[in-house]
């Protein structure tokens, strides 16, 4: 009987001094930590544009001297009046990239605006422009440059005698607050607008804004797509 008490008891002191060997193991340290870097601020880089403003008319183009031009990019905002041989240069734009247009209240609109989507150092950009009462009498000129996405419709009003095109209606392309191109409605209420960087946009919500007094302002409404036609729009008299 003392022969099996005894391998017991052995067996039992064995697993006594394993359990006593794993109590006094040191836990390992943790691993130190890496100091996280400060986020730098991404680096905006300076470029200087250049160009001509060509003025369009139905049969013609010409440098136009005297425009006040808006130059507008990511960070903010730019103006620039064209010299006496129509050029302009901006130094310092910021962003990287441009879109160029008429100033407010110019009396010239820039159906479809000058620009670039990525902006090297040192860049030429023409812009090219209507006078609102050539748009308003004639219409969009021929000549003038289109990029390959634009809309374009009729503005028009419901009368006892049926529909009836509204001329000279100020139209605006906009993404909220944030005026992109303008034009202006011919003799048959036709009108014309591009995204203000020449061949981005696609897939992009926007408003297409009708005004003009008298009317009850209207909006719709769409995502630019190539050539996007029939983009009509119906204005109520006050």
């Amino acid at each position: 009987m003392s022969g099996p008490i005894i391998r017991c008891s052995a067996l039992r002191l064995a697993m006594v001094v394993v359990a006593a060997l794993a109590c006094t193991e040191s836990p390992a340290a943790p691993a130190a930590a890496t100091p996280m870097s400060p986020a730098l601020p991404p680096v905006l880089t300076e470029s200087t544009v250049s160009g001509t403003v060509y003025e369009h008319t139905v049969s013609s183009s010409r440098p136009l001297p005297g425009l006040l031009l808006r130059l507008r990019t990511r960070t903010g905002f730019l103006e620039v009046t064209s010299d006496a041989a129509g050029r302009f240069t901006v130094s310092g734009v910021r962003g990287g990239s441009v879109s160029i247009a008429p100033a407010p209240n110019s009396r010239y609109s820039a159906p479809c605006p000058a620009g670039a989507g990525v902006l090297p150092a040192n860049m030429t950009i023409n812009v090219h422009v209507v006078s609102n009462a050539v748009l308003a009498n004639s219409g969009t000129p021929v000549a003038l440059p289109v990029g390959t996405i634009s809309t374009s419709g009729a503005v028009f009003e419901t009368t006892s005698a049926g529909r009836r095109a509204v001329s000279g209606v100020t139209m605006e392309m906009a993404i909220g607050s944030d005026l992109i191109s303008t034009s202006v409605t011919d003799g048959e209420g036709r009108y014309l607008l591009c995204p203000s960087i020449p061949g981005h946009g696609t897939d992009v919500q926007v408003q297409i804004h009708a005004r003009k007094e008298g009317f009850v302002a209207a909006v719709r409404t769409i995502t630019l797509g190539w050539e996007y036609t029939g983009v009509d729009l119906e204005l109520v008299r006050r």
